[in-house]
């Protein structure tokens, strides 16, 4: 598994949202020097969406596609990282289909235009009773509010992550997908990164800029009780945030009871397993990074 991060040159990073992705793209950032170094290529995250994922896959985005000579490419390794070319936030979940429904059509635009062949695929997963609030909140800051339960009402009952990976998977036979837990990532990031970009752990720095407050279960009540009495707007939910954020006097937005916990709980387990038995993907064993 160690090898597959070490070996691969051209690595197309998917996500999934509100899977560390933003402090992952952060240390990148802020350890550009030392990625030069090692003859990594890596385009920020606003550069690589200015220049290739609006362009692409917004159809009211004028600006015309850059070529795809522009993107760079690494004497050693390329890494293309961008969460939004599977889906938007406010896209990511389908009654119908389940996980990133546009997945295909989207990756495939990118990737085509780029002509970029990944010999590594990376996509980060988490427990639903975390992501689906955090993907919820996250739709509030650039969609017209609605109610938690309005939202669940997109979420199919059983849902799972290894149908999606299934999916990816087909679209590049052959290339090893490799699965992480991003609750076992944690901590563990900038080893992570060190074993994927041959760059020594102290030289990748931790960007702590970019840490956002999160939401709390204070201002989400504020946000559903002002939406009912007048259209909450995007100042509203940035207002709800900076005044009740996330913090030890404010828990974190967390609509589900122990029931329902367990039952997420049971479904990633469940999730766990069919990732691991499925030759098309590898699940990252995360204990390599404890020493």
């Amino acid at each position: 598994m160690y090898d597959q991060l070490s070996a691969a040159r051209r690595v197309l990073w998917l996500g999934a949202h509100k899977t560390g992705t933003t402090f992952l793209q952060g240390i990148l950032d802020a350890s550009a020097d030392a990625l030069a170094q090692a003859g990594v290529a890596y385009m920020n995250l606003d550069t690589f969406r200015d220049k290739y994922t609006r362009p692409l896959l917004f159809d009211n985005f004028e600006e015309a596609p850059a070529p795809a000579s522009e993107f760079p490419i690494g004497s050693s390794k390329t890494i293309l990282f961008d969460e939004n070319i599977p889906g938007l936030v406010q896209n990511a979940v389908s009654a119908d289909v389940g996980l990133y429904p546009q997945l295909e059509e989207r990756v495939g635009a990118v990737v085509d235009h780029l002509d970029y062949t990944p010999d590594l695929i990376l996509f980060g997963i988490r427990r639903l009773d975390g992501y689906l609030p955090s993907l919820y909140c996250e739709t509030l800051k650039s969609t017209p509010f609605r109610p938690f339960l309005e939202f669940m009402e997109h979420v199919p009952k059983g849902l799972l992550w290894h149908p999606m990976l299934v999916r990816l998977a087909r679209m590049y036979p052959g290339v090893p997908l490799v699965v992480y837990l991003a609750e076992e990532l944690r901590g563990h990031e900038r080893a992570f990164l060190s074993a994927l970009t041959g760059v020594p752990v102290p030289a990748l720095h931790i960007d702590n800029s970019r840490e956002r407050p999160g939401f709390s279960q204070k201002a989400i009540n504020r946000l559903k009780a002002l939406s009912q009495t007048r259209p909450v707007v995007r100042q509203d939910v940035g207002q709800m945030i900076r005044e009740f954020p996330k913090s030890a006097d404010n828990p974190g937005f967390a609509p589900f009871g122990a029931q329902r916990q367990e039952r997420f709980k049971t479904l990633y387990a469940q999730d766990r397993s069919l990732i691991q038995k499925d030759a098309q993907m590898d699940l990252l064993d995360l204990s390599i990074f404890d020493s």
